[in-house]
């Protein structure tokens, strides 16, 4: 069997690891070939296990030899990755410190896009010096306070929720928000940069450098054109709730944000229970007063039941009742308080609300008893609401198992609804977690695989692992994030309506540039099956499911995971990298921040009214929001403008269609420009053309 190059790379790096000392073998990245070699270990497992690999040199050009070269130069040349981008002056070294080395893998994990694929420290710890922000528009806009950590009465004015900051020790946010870029492990390129500017105030040490305690932060304010300035200093916070998460779960399992006790709910944190969307309409008095409580008369009675001693019937009888929809395992439905649901009179129609901040809550059980209690919310709602807004904004993603049947619940049933097909990676990684997933029991039933569930697995494993025998590297495109009774490649799996409860009202979904994984694959179903209207902004893109991850990565220590396949939707376009599309864009604007989100909310309701009561179509609804919102960037004169001018191109480029701001836009058209399959024809005048539109339009913002 022939050894791939880079195995063979690896293999002579593993030489010279052996004839190092004992000291550098303790400290794996002590020496340039010992920081070449984490360098060639982290490329291994990129290519043993990587399933996004063929996609990303398609899309982006990235391939696994390319990165070798340019980090092995780096580390030859002890160059940091802002040194190489023109961003600092090179400093003349002999060899990058521990830190600096550290910073290049995770640098490296960047080049991926994709917020699946990570290569970060073994550390919890972050910095703040108290003030949280969010990149809004074009705008790092104070969104909050830490405060524990936020000193009141060192500035010149009180800092207020809106107000803008300009610059941090003389830096401006647009400087500083390029270095950090360089680390920002993120899906699309917007996702990518409000992750990049979010951590200009708030930092983690898993993927930027740690900060000088106590060190002077002089922040530079504006507010209604004029500025005034802050004095604060560094401080550091063990277990950063807002960054430190841990595999398996994408975001942070910050289990404050999972209760809503009164605390102050903050735009950009994560699988929040309170979003931006319900503090609007808490917001308004005119919306807060119309508000039923779904959700807590559903918990009040199953409190009830269960300390009744309730026990749910196992007889099956005609009729939608409380009993059927309640499930006969043990203890039945117990209630929860990470979801909520309530409806709002809005415009005499009534509109149902489920908030869901994420699909991970604590445990599988707790995943399992939510879907069950999201049954009983949607029994009240088919026969009370005239529709259903699902708002599921800052969405982090969670277990696939929730998204796959979650969609049960709106699944047409004639068996129309599609979810995609996967094309994975083979490794033995992969082949043995399939089967421990193939062998386990019906986590709704609790039940081991009847004898044609077994067979079906048997027969699709022993199929993989010949392929993997015989030096096969890809499975193929099975079904995925559906019900596959079949396992035949290029077929999409079908999903199959839940027999729990089906809600047959239409569907509007509220996303936004902070959902990601299943926040993107849940929406994007339902959109791709004409069940649901999105509204908001397209979702961050991480278009991939993870199987793994590796604690301690060997020559380095640092923590790696990778995305396992490469999924599609059964019209054959792709959810990484693109994110959720949506139908009506209506972006978080600055002015939002400063109003609490009362005109928001209300774009939102008026939306889906016009969408779900009076039948109008996507277009006249994109318009009326456009007229509410006069700050809306798709009413600037240089941004349509760019748009029309790349519109064919966006009708070739999946990455490019969704794109609205200009900066995007000019990275996605330069990355364009260099790829193969737009060389040809009259793509390469397209493009200039669009990005000369792109800098007109950059300029003027």
């Amino acid at each position: 069997m022939q050894i791939p190059r880079l195995s063979s790379l690896l293999f002579l790096s593993l030489s010279i690891f052996l004839s190092q000392p004992t000291a550098a073998q303790n400290d794996p990245l002590s020496t340039k070939a010992l920081q070449k070699l984490a360098v060639d270990i982290a490329l291994i497992k990129l290519e043993t296990d990587y399933g996004l690999i063929e996609f990303k040199e398609r899309e982006y050009g990235i391939t696994i030899e390319e990165l070798r070269k340019k980090y092995h130069r780096l580390i030859e040349e002890a160059m940091t990755l802002e040194e190489d981008a023109g961003l600092d002056i090179p400093v003349d070294r002999e060899i990058l410190p521990r830190s600096e080395a550290e910073q290049l893998l995770i640098g490296l994990a960047a080049e991926l896009h994709d917020g699946h694929t990570n290569i970060m420290r073994n550390t919890a710890d972050g910095y703040t010096f108290g003030v949280y922000a969010e990149k809004i528009q074009d705008k790092l806009i104070v969104t909050g306070f830490h405060p524990d950590f936020f000193s009141k009465g060192n500035s010149s004015e009180p800092v207020q929720v809106g107000d803008e900051i300009v610059s941090i020790n003389e830096v401006s946010v647009e400087d500083i928000g390029a270095r950090h870029l360089l680390y920002s492990q993120m899906g699309t390129y917007p996702a990518r940069l409000a992750r990049a500017w979010a951590s200009i105030t708030t930092r983690s040490h898993r993927t930027l450098r740690a900060e000088t305690e106590g060190s002077p932060v002089k922040v530079t304010f504006r507010r209604n054109g004029k500025t005034f300035e802050g004095h604060y200093s560094w401080h550091g916070i063990q277990a950063l709730a807002d960054e430190a998460w841990k595999y398996p779960n994408y975001f942070p399992n910050d289990k404050s944000s999972q209760k809503d006790e009164g605390q102050p709910h903050r735009f950009g944190q994560y699988g929040s229970v309170r979003s931006y969307f319900e503090d609007g309409v808490l917001n308004s008095p005119s919306l807060s007063k119309s508000v039923i409580e779904v959700g807590e008369i559903i918990n009040a009675q199953l409190n009830q039941q269960n300390n009744e001693g309730y026990q749910t019937s196992k007889e099956t009888r005609p009729g939608k009742t409380l009993d059927q929809l309640i499930s006969d395992s043990k203890g039945g439905v117990k209630s929860v308080s990470r979801l909520k649901a309530y409806i709002i009179n809005h415009e005499g129609s009534n509109l149902g609300v489920l908030r869901i901040p994420s699909y991970s809550p604590n445990s599988f059980s707790d995943v399992v008893n939510e879907l069950r209690w999201i049954a009983l919310v949607l029994e009240r709602f088919e026969s009370t609401t005239d529709g259903l807004i699902i708002d599921q904004v800052t969405n982090g993603g969670g277990y696939v198992y929730y998204v796959e049947q979650l969609l049960k619940f709106f699944a047409q049933k004639d068996g129309s609804m599609k979810g995609m097909t996967m094309n994975s990676r083979l490794s033995q990684n992969y082949l043995s977690v399939l089967r421990r997933w193939s062998q386990g029991p019906n986590p709704l039933t609790g039940k081991p695989p009847n004898f044609a569930e077994n067979q079906l697995s048997e027969k699709a494993l022993k199929d993989l692992e010949e392929k993997f025998k015989n030096g096969e590297k890809w499975s193929g495109p099975l079904p995925a994030f559906g019900d596959a009774t079949f396992h035949q490649e290029g077929i999409p799996a079908t999903i199959i309506p839940s027999q729990r409860m089906v809600y047959s009202k239409p569907v509007v979904i509220v996303n936004d540039l902070r959902s990601a994984s299943g926040g993107d694959f849940f929406p994007s179903l339902m959109k791709k099956n004409n069940r649901a209207m999105l509204i908001g902004e397209t979702s961050t893109g991480l278009g991939a499911p993870v199987y793994y991850g590796v604690d301690s990565l060997a020559g380095s220590e640092m923590f790696m995971r990778s995305a396992y396949g490469s999924p599609e939707f059964a019209d054959g376009e792709f959810l990484e990298n693109v994110g959720a599309e949506v139908d009506v864009y209506r972006p978080v604007m600055p002015v939002d921040a400063k109003s609490g989100f009362v005109n928001f909310s209300r774009d939102v309701l008026k939306a889906a009214h016009a969408f779900i009561v009076k039948g109008h179509q996507i277009k006249t609804i994109q318009n009326d929001v456009n007229k509410a919102n006069p700050e809306s960037p798709l009413n600037d004169q240089e941004i349509k403008k760019m748009i029309s001018e790349t519109d064919a191109l966006r009708s070739r480029d999946q990455i490019l269609r969704p794109l609205i701001d200009p900066e995007s836009v000019e990275n996605r058209l330069r990355v364009m420009k260099e790829l193969g399959q737009y060389k040809k024809g009259s793509c390469q005048d397209l493009i200039s053309e669009g990005l000369e539109a792109a800098k007109k339009a950059r300029k003027k913002s």
